[in-house]
């Protein structure tokens, strides 16, 4: 699959979505959203446990775990 050259975002959809999160759970869902996109093996999916994930995004495994958790 060739490497796709932007995400296709709304502004609207992000603001109206993601309201109700904390400033935290914000930054790491669009990280997530980033690093799910780059992921040229399975675009969507990112595979890995707590500690895996955490050290992606550069935060803590328990303030990410957390925040996944809310989110869900």
């Amino acid at each position: 699959m060739a490497k796709l050259p932007f995400l296709k975002f709304y502004p609207a959809d992000w603001i109206v979505d993601t309201r109700i999160l904390t400033d935290e759970e914000k930054s790491i869902w669009i990280d997530l959203l980033c690093f799910m996109w780059m992921n040229n093996k399975s675009r969507g999916w990112i595979k890995g446990n707590w500690n895996d994930i955490s050290r992606m995004l550069g935060r803590e495994r328990l303030s990410v775990s957390s925040a996944l958790c809310s989110m869900k």
